[in-house]
């Protein structure tokens, strides 16, 4: 009989290992069946021995062990892959088993095919950086390609978003169609199951092309982990655990003792600073600054309509004549819109109060889509008709401010009657698939205009003639401590794919984050923005716990004053955070300041890490309020 402690490979479990009994030994890192709650889970053996050398750790356990009957176990996953979990389960506080079924596609850990138990054959870690435009890093992917390949090594290249998947698989793979596969969530099992085989089958090296769902494949040669777009949020989990898969990528890559490379048109502040540290190492290719070909010009729209007192312009007359002129050359026109519906924000025009959610509090944004206009709230989805007086005055008097996507629509098709004007938002698409056709009709159509939100940025595949930004101003007020670096990197990729025009429309134009955007400076707003962290205190100089509580008012007022009392030790700061009216709960978040001079304790970090499943746990997140 042999004694076995086991991660869970769930997301639905805190604790980092369960033990249980078993009749027949089981290898280290197989994966087995264990029941728990009545269910039965995958998990990883991570420890095994003799049941009879620990009788006196069993009786004083204090609970009774289950056995479980264990007539096949597997390995799934590269030792290598198991430390690099390990790892970024201690780093997000969480347990190994989350990290393992974050990056597993789920019919793998079904089916379970698998591996050879040959190591990796191994080498050096070496982390490097590339910034520069689309074409310029595909070249260097290239170059890296037939380098591991001479090598005798594969390259795994990941991508946030499975259409860069599918971009990438064009690009790259001309002539070695059979040593690429592109693995990504819209593929069925059954096609996911035999690529994952395929992949893994056969000596010759092979380009992996990945989105994070698919990072612990066992491929044993791997020589190369590309991060690609690495400034995209996509590689951000949207559930528990909340992990980030660019960690994860980096410590694969570090135990795999393989080179990494991290790459962007812009990269992130976090990267740059470490670049500083010589922690990372700039590759020769790497651009300082990011070129165009555009002519890039920023629009003071306070100025534009000088002589029409309090006229508001959508639009200004250079942006509507660039587009006039596109459509008489035959060209293509980017038009960039911050925000859905026709305005984000209404407000009194008596008492000057804004039209807020029911629910949240949130302002509301104006759909007129249709003959009924409605006010949507963005935050928490609720809607209601537009057809109200003022809740504060009683008045009729309501006015529509910002530019919305609809209102730019409807400019454009009355300005722009013969153009073909291609509107992507997520109230205009409602697939990706949908999206993908709609761009690639845009780029087959001479006088075309495509009108669209973020939406649109991981389906620019190629340069266009012109881009317009309508207005980014209201980013400025969302309390982001990463959102300058948002709107810079946006501004430089939207700018670097066009061609001949770059404008800029804004009533803030002298800003230092656009005024570096429009000339592509990277590192002068760098020295800007890694002093204002410095300042603050915000990453990389710290790292930020964010820790949400949501239930009843009495009880979690309870339960964050225990949690602030049992980590009296750190820098904490307690407030209200975001949940719907009408649900009879609240909700509060402690935020927890980690730097050098006040570190995170084992003690704290063991406690935060087996908090119970309605706390909500964040490291560093975009918002901390």
């Amino acid at each position: 009989m042999y004694l076995l402690e086991c991660a869970p490979i769930t997301r639905n479990m805190r604790k980092e290992k369960l033990s249980y009994y078993v009749k027949d030994k089981i290898e280290l890192g197989s994966i087995i069946t264990i029941p728990i709650r009545n269910k039965n889970v995958p998990a990883l053996v991570i420890k095994s021995t003799i049941l009879s050398d620990e009788k006196m750790a069993i009786k004083q356990a204090g609970f009774q062990l289950k056995k479980i009957s264990q007539k096949k176990s597997t390995n799934l996953f590269l030792e290598e892959t198991v430390m690099a979990s390990s790892s970024t389960a201690e780093y997000f506080l969480t347990n190994t088993g989350s990290v393992l079924e974050t990056f597993t596609p789920s019919c793998i850990l079904e089916a379970r095919p698998p591996i050879s138990r040959k190591r990796h054959s191994g080498g050096r870690f070496h982390l490097y950086s590339l910034q520069g435009g689309i074409q310029d890093r595909i070249l260097e992917y290239k170059s890296m390609i037939r380098e591991s390949f001479a090598q005798k090594k594969s390259v795994l290249l990941l991508s946030p978003t499975t259409e860069e998947v599918n971009f990438f698989g064009r690009e790259l793979t001309r002539g070695i169609e059979k040593y690429s596969f592109q693995i990504e969530s819209t593929k069925s099992p059954k096609e996911l199951k035999k690529l994952w085989q395929e992949a893994l089958a056969g000596t010759h090296p092979v380009l992996i092309i990945t989105t994070p769902f698919a990072l612990t494949i066992p491929r044993f040669d791997i020589g190369t982990i590309i991060i690609e777009r690495e400034n995209s949020r996509g590689y951000l989990s949207q559930k528990y655990p909340h992990l980030d898969a660019r960690f994860f990528a980096e410590k694969l890559a570090e135990n795999l003792m393989c080179r990494c490379v991290i790459a962007d048109t812009t990269l992130r502040i976090e990267t740059i600073w470490r670049e500083e540290k010589d922690e990372i190492v700039r590759m020769p290719t790497s651009k300082q600054r990011v070129q165009t070909s555009s002519h890039s010009h920023i629009i003071d729209m306070k100025n534009d309509n000088k002589g029409e007192k309090r006229k508001f312009a959508l639009m200004s007359a250079e942006a509507l004549t660039t587009i006039a002129e596109s459509i008489d050359e035959n060209e293509r026109v980017v038009v960039y819109a911050t925000r859905r519906g026709s305005s984000p924000l209404t407000l009194c025009g008596d008492c000057e109060n804004v039209v807020t959610c029911d629910d949240c509090n949130a302002p509301v944004v104006l759909h007129e889509r249709g003959d009924d206009p409605y006010f949507l709230c963005h935050r928490c989805g609720e809607r209601r008709s537009a057809k109200e007086v003022c809740k504060i005055c009683g008045s009729w008097n309501l006015k529509a401010l910002g530019i919305g996507i609809d209102r730019v629509h409807e400019l454009l098709q009355n300005t722009f009657p013969s153009a073909k004007i291609f509107v992507v938002s997520k109230d205009h698409s409602t697939s990706a698939s949908a999206t993908k056709k709609k761009i690639d009709e845009f780029y087959k159509t001479p006088r075309g205009i495509l009108l669209g939100t973020e939406m649109i940025l991981p389906y620019l595949e190629r340069q266009f003639e012109h881009c317009i930004i309508t207005s980014l101003d209201s980013l400025f007020g969302i309390p982001d401590y990463k959102m300058h670096e948002k709107i810079f990197h946006l501004i430089v990729t939207l700018r670097h794919l066009s061609s001949k025009t770059f404008l800029l429309q804004s009533r803030n134009a002298n800003n230092f984050v656009l005024q570096s955007a429009g000339r592509g400076d990277v590192q002068g707003f760098y020295r800007q923005e890694i002093e204002n962290r410095r300042m603050f205190q915000f990453p990389p100089f710290c790292k930020l716990i964010k820790c949400t509580i949501i239930g009843k008012k009495d009880f979690v007022a309870e339960e964050m004053q225990k949690l602030s009392a049992s980590l009296s030790s750190l820098e904490t700061s307690i407030f209200p955070a975001f949940v719907p009216k009408g649900t009879g709960k609240c909700a509060l978040s402690m935020l927890i300041r980690i730097t050098d001079d006040k570190p995170l304790d084992p003690q704290s970090q063991e406690l935060l890490r087996n908090l119970p499943h309605n706390y909500l746990i964040e490291i560093n997140p975009d918002s901390v309020v």
